[in-house]
This record gives C-alpha cells, structure tokens and sequence, in this order.
C-alpha cells in the first residue's frame, strides 16, 4: 500500500488514532513526504462536554515541528454520541485550505503572503502550521511549531530534505 503513495509530495491524513498517525507521520518523514494531519473530537468528564474542537497540522519537512513536536496527545474520552459530522467537516475545511495554498502557490514566504491573501479566502495564516477550532468557544486558534533538533521525527524530514 504505502508504494502507491511514496512518491507524493503531499500526504493529507485523517486517521482516528494517534498510533496510526505517528505511524504515517513516520513514512512520510523516511519519504520526504510533507504531510497534513487532520481531526476532531469532544471531551466529555462526568458526562459533561468540556472540550469540542477540530484542527488542522502542516509537517512540511525542514520547516514545520511534526505532530509529536505539535503535542499531539490526545486524552481519553469518555463515549460520546454527539455526531462528528461538524467538526470533521470544520477539520477537513481547514486541510484543504493549507493543502490547497501549498499546492498553488508552493514555497510563498512572508513576502508573497499579501498576494496569496488577496488571491485566497483562506482560514489559515500561511506562517501558521497549527489550526484548531474551538466549537465551545467558537474560535480559530493558530500557532507555528518550529522542528526541535533533537527530535528524531524532525531529525528524519532534516535527513532527507523537502521534495
């Protein structure tokens, strides 16, 4: 399977566990293979939801931090029976948005942003590589993770370099 995808130069990714996503990440990074990573999800404690939210990470290689530099960490939750139909539709909105961006106007720096966000209705900041929207507080929250040197993920994409 992973033969069909290895000469990609985008990977969009939209796994419901961590291990699955590390996993790809990991390939991805042997690969040079620059990658979006997507989910949502709702934390109910004592049955009462007190997270709900969807998000979007950027891991391109030599620029961006990867997911486990990201914190990906996910919490257990408690069962929910909220429907995810939301916030995987908010998820995948804001993947196609950075994928998109990257696909049309690839290695845009600071300089080209104005143009880009003229020519875009993007949601996502070109510098950011990190988007999550609150669906309780109803919000876009956006962040850049730079590569940490001493990770061996980051440490992999370095190696191998952007294609």
């Amino acid at each position: 399977m992973w033969d069909s995808v290895c000469h990609c130069d985008w990977l969009l990714e939209a796994t419901d566990s961590d291990e699955a996503r590390h996993f790809i990440q990991r390939k991805c990074a042997e690969h040079g293979i620059s990658l979006i990573s997507v989910g949502s999800g709702f934390l109910l404690r004592d049955g009462v939801m007190v997270s709900a939210g969807s998000r979007a990470n950027r891991v391109q290689a030599g620029v961006d931090g990867c997911l486990e530099c990201q914190v990906l960490d996910e919490e257990p939750m408690e069962q929910s029976h909220v429907s995810y139909a939301v916030p995987n539709m908010i998820a995948a909105s804001l993947a196609v948005d950075m994928l998109i961006r990257e696909i049309v106007w690839p290695g845009a720096d600071a300089e080209n942003n104005s143009n880009i966000e003229s020519r875009s209705a993007n949601l996502v900041p070109r510098d950011k590589n990190y988007v999550s929207f609150d669906l309780l507080e109803r919000r876009l929250l956006t962040e850049k993770i730079v590569p940490d040197p001493g990770c061996p993920v980051c440490g992999l994409w370095g190696s191998v370099g952007p294609r």
